[in-house]
Formats: C-alpha cells, structure tokens, sequence
C-alpha cells in the first residue's frame, strides 16, 4: 500500500512537471467555434446537430458535449479549467494503466516503465496539450482501461458486477469518443488468454452483450458513411473505393504505428529523408521530395521499421516463456486500439497525434516487457543484478527525457503563440472597448501567419474570433456565429442577421466594394494595422477613413 502511494505520487509529480507549462497556453483553433455556439446558443448548445439515431450510436459525443458546455458556459476565454482536467484524467488513466500492467505481467518494473512511457509519449501529447480533444480522449480512453481494468477482475473472480462494470464502461465511452469500439473483439482476446481451458458456450454467453454492441457500432459507422459521405472532412468517402481503403487502413494502420509511437515525426521525417537520399537519389532534391518524404516514404520506412521490432518481440516471445502473457496482450491492446480510426483518412504518414493516446498505453507495456528482457539478458551474461536495473533504467530514462523534452518544447511554444493571441484581443478590447451595431473590421498588417494575406495570429479566421471576442457587446447577430460566418482562415464579408450586422475584412478593395454595394455607414468601419515583428496592434482607423 505504501508502494502503491510513492508510485501514483510519481506518477503525479512527473505529470505535472511534462504538463505544468499548459497553464500558460489558450486556445489553438477549433476551440473557438463551440465556445461561440455556447455563448450565441445558450442552453441550447447543449443538444448535438446529429440525429436521435446518430447520437445513440454516438454521433456528436453527447456526454462529452456536456462537460465542454459547462466549461464554455461558466469560464470562457479560461484555459485553467481544462489544463486541470487534462492533468487529473492523464494521472488517472496512467495510473489505471499501471494496475492493468501489474495484474498482467505480475512485475512491478514493467509496470512502472509502462507508466511513465504513457505519461512522457511525445507522439500522443496532442491527446492531453490540445482543448480540443482533451476531454473526449481522455474521458473515453478513462472508460477503454476501467472497462478493462473490471473484466480481467470479472475474468478472475466470475463475478458478474465486474462484468456489469466493464460493459457499462463500454458502452458509455462511445458517447466520448468512439475509441473504445475495439473493446468487442479486444476481450475476446483477453478472455481466451486468462481461461484458455474454457468453454465455448461460455465464451459465447461472455462475449455476447460486448459483440452485439460493437457490431451495431461498426455497422451504423458505416451506414452513417454510406449515407452522408462527405459530412465528416478527414472520413473516408463512400464509393468504388471504400471498402478497399478500409481493407488497407485495418493493416496499414495498426503496423505503422508499431514504429511510429515511439519515434516523434519531425524525427522519422529526418530518417525518411536520408533513406530517399540512399534509395531513391532521382527523388531526393527535387519539388517532389518534401511530399514523399511525409507521405509514401514516411509509410514505407514506418513499415519497415515496424517489422524490425515485431521481430525482436518475436524473439523475446519464444525465448522468455514468462512474459509470453504480457507481450500478447500488450501488442493485441495496441494494434485493435487504432480499428476505430480506419474511417479516417490520413494527411501524411502520421495519423493526428491524439489518436495515438491508447495506443501509448500497448505501447508502454511493450516497452516494459523489452526492457524486462534486457534485464533478463544482461542477467545470464553474468552482469550483476543491481547493475541489469541501473543499466536497463538508465536508457529508458534517457528515452523517456527526450520525449519529454520534446513535449515541453511543444507547449513552449504553444504558450508563446497563447501570448501573443490574448495580447492581441487585449489590446483590441483596450482600442475598441464599445462597438456598435453593423461594425465591420479591417485588419492588415506586416506579416503572413499561417497563409498568404493572413495578417493576424489566429488559425481561425479573425472575423468569427472578433465576433465571439465582441459578444458580450450585445450588438453582435447570434445568428451569424451559429452559421460560423467568417469561421475560415480566410473568409471575409459582410452580413446582416437579427436586426444587426457583422463584417471583417483583409482586403481593401474587398471592403471598398461591399460598402458601396451594402451601403454600409463609414462610422461603422475600425481600421487595424498589427505589426507581427514588434507584436502591436495600431489603430488606424482615421487613415482607412479618409482613404475611403
């Protein structure tokens, strides 16, 4: 008990130290459009746009909608709320991670390494850095191990209230995010690995509940698809080539990102341009390479990076008959936790770092297991025990110090991008307190962020942000945030909803024509020049006017 207090304090102590910085950090991008409906919608933000049948499939994440409602609602434009809640649910998913490991593997040393693999993954850091998937991932992935965590207690005592536990867990992660869905044949797995001599009618009696939920799962995913193909940007597009895609991700997927969760990409790019530059030198140097290179050549040297470590795995399986066990369930974890994803299409060779969260914990157990091995291995070269630990720790310690060096340049980063953003809406607020019905922006500048002809420091476009940012002003339509009306990066006009109206522009002759057609009053009109080098935002409004 007392070890069991150290290790969970560990664990918290090295969370907070990887994680601390993201207190200083706002929001990225998509946080943006549901603060918005929130604040436009009222309770009515509460209710999914999808279907009574889409969200009890779980479509619209309806319990994870809620929690990012009360958030929204009660702290908006506050990062606080959901740091803290990002740092709670990372101690307790490790945590349960570590306790899985321990009753799998009955070791304590790769139970630990597992842990704090899942803590320090510089490949899924985006699961925990980013508003906008941190409550779902680390909710329903929360779910995905305590269901876990109560069927191997059900698998080991019979007792039905762990079984009822574990498929409540089950069926409640979908309403997070559909992470989970792999759970139906994952058990399968666990169950033959505990009671090997059991029975088949109790097998079937066993797996029943979770298979039925997880076939109605897949197979509303795919009517869904079938039905509105291009609803979801980044889903896989119905047609001649669907179940052939699905067919490639269920293997390419899963296999890829053996190797792929424990090198950071920025690194495997590195490593993918020296095996172009080797292999295929015509590539190399020309307009091509930097495509290939995050693309066909990142997914063949992932591929055959992966293959290298199944084999040493294959290995350690046949020579160390006591972590048979761990390696099996720890590789089975991993590859079905990317199944839910195969209806995603990627853009590189990656898959978005949140969707490596789960992944990570397979993963760390993985990890665990090879360096008990090591360990094992150094033992029968006759190097002393103590020695084996400290060697085999040692280089773990060192991996696990560049990934998380890795993560805290990220959030240094994202903190630098936070400050310069909320300055920018401070002074804003400080130029223009007070703005009137039918204001309209124009914001240029001295620098491109992002794309050509974006002057300002957002990944949004700025007229939505400028609508949300002024909606408190009561002169801003509701309407025309709902629409998401300026929401692209590089979106401009003007439009008029509610008995009032909203415009922001970039460009100038853009905004000399829509007054002129709109007949919009010149009083209305702010002008704002933002110096990126210097980071200041001059109003300019008197100039615009009489150039105007």
């Amino acid at each position: 008990m007392k070890k069991d207090f150290l290790f969970f304090f560990l664990f918290t102590g090295v969370c907070f130290l990887i994680y601390s910085g993201l207190f200083n950090t706002f929001y990225q991008q998509d946080e943006w459009m549901p603060l918005g409906h929130v604040i436009a919608s009222g309770a009515n933000a509460l209710f999914p746009e999808s279907s009574v049948l889409e969200v009890l499939f779980g479509q619209g994440r309806i319990l994870a909608l809620e929690i990012y409602f009360i958030f929204f609602h009660f702290f908006p434009f506050q990062i606080a709320p959901f740091v803290w809640f990002a740092l709670v649910f990372q101690i307790l998913n490790t945590w349960l991670l570590f306790l899985i490991t321990r009753k799998v593997s009955k070791n304590t040393f790769v139970s630990l390494i597992a842990g704090f693999f899942f803590l320090a993954s510089s490949v899924s850091n985006q699961a925990i850095t980013w508003v906008g998937s941190s409550i779902n991932t680390l909710f329903s992935s929360f779910l995905v191990l305590l269901s876990i965590y109560f069927y191997i207690y059900f698998l080991e005592t019979n007792k039905k209230n762990f079984f009822f536990m574990s498929f409540l867990s089950f069926v409640l992660t979908i309403y997070f995010k559909e992470s989970g869905v792999f759970l139906f044949l994952f058990f399968s797995v666990l169950h033959f690995l505990y009671k090997q001599k059991t029975k088949i009618k109790d097998a079937v009696k066993n797996f029943t509940p979770f298979i039925l939920f997880g076939f109605l799962l897949v197979a509303s995913r795919l009517f869904f698809l079938v039905l509105s193909p291009n609803k979801t940007v980044g889903f896989v597009n119905s047609g001649a080539s669907l179940w052939a895609k699905l067919l490639l991700h269920i293997v390419l997927y899963p296999v890829e990102s053996i190797s792929q969760i424990f090198i950071y990409p920025t690194i495997m790019w590195d490593l993918t341009d020296q095996f172009i530059e080797m292999h295929y030198s015509r590539i190399w140097g020309t307009s091509f390479e930097p495509i290939v290179r995050e693309s066909v050549g990142g997914d063949l040297l992932s591929f055959m990076l992966a293959f290298v470590i199944i084999f040493v795995l294959l290995i350690i399986f046949i020579v160390l008959k006591n972590l048979r066990k761990t390696l099996y369930f720890a590789l089975s974890f991993f590859l079905l936790s990317f199944l839910p994803y195969i209806f995603i299409d990627k853009t590189n060779a990656y898959l978005e770092p949140r969707y490596y969260y789960l992944g990570a914990g397979g993963a760390g157990i993985l990890l665990g297991a090879v360096s008990l091995a090591l360990k094992t291995g150094l033992e029968k070269i006759k190097i002393n025990k103590i020695i084996s630990i400290l060697l085999v720790s040692a280089g773990v310690f060192l991996f696990l110090l560049h990934n998380t060096s890795l993560i805290r340049d990220e959030i240094y980063r994202q903190g630098q991008y936070a400050k310069e953003r909320k300055q920018f809406l401070k002074s804003i607020k400080l130029l223009h307190p007070r703005i009137g019905p039918n204001s309209v922006f124009y914001v240029t500048g001295n620098k491109d962020f992002y794309i050509a002809n974006h002057k300002v420091p957002f990944q949004q476009g700025l007229g939505f942000t400028l609508m949300v940012w002024y909606y408190d002003s009561e002169k801003i339509p509701g309407g025309l945030v709902i629409d998401n009306f300026l929401w692209d990066i590089q979106s401009q006009g003007f439009e008029h909803k509610d008995d009032s109206g909203f415009g922001y522009f970039w460009d100038y002759n853009t905004l000399k024509n829509t007054i002129k057609e709109k007949k919009l009053s010149k009083k209305s009109i702010i002008g704002l020049y933002y110096d990126g080098d210097k980071q200041e935002l001059i109003d300019i409004t008197d100039d615009l006017l009489k150039k105007l």
